[in-house]
């Protein structure tokens, strides 16, 4: 009987120990308003160490269909932990923005 409870004692004590994981990654979500009458734009992403290469990740952001006329949003996912600069080429304007670990960053220029 004593080695029943012991058992069952060890055996819920290991899964209790179990810690939640913190991802290792971050993302950051940028909102941003524009003149500009267009349906997608193209951005660019850098680290800021090397904002004078090659980009990390290239792409479109798109209007948001809201309330909000000339808004535009830019979701990233999985960058590591630290700065990083985005380049807006139509708008001839770039931003830095921050990735923390486990935690999406919001950011509205």
């Amino acid at each position: 009987m004593k080695l029943k409870i012991f058992l069952t004692f060890c055996l819920l004590s290991l899964f209790s120990c179990q810690k939640n994981e913190v991802s290792p990654v971050g993302s950051a979500k940028i909102t941003f308003t524009s003149s500009l009458e267009q349906i997608s734009l193209p951005y660019s992403i850098y680290t800021e160490a090397g904002f004078d290469r090659r980009p990390l990740i290239s792409g479109k952001y798109s209007k948001l269909l809201s309330q909000k006329p000339n808004k535009y949003e830019v979701i990233v996912e999985d960058l590591n932990p630290g700065n990083y600069v985005i380049v807006f080429s139509y708008l001839n304007a770039h931003f830095t923005f921050q990735i923390t670990q486990g935690r999406q960053r919001v950011y509205d220029f």
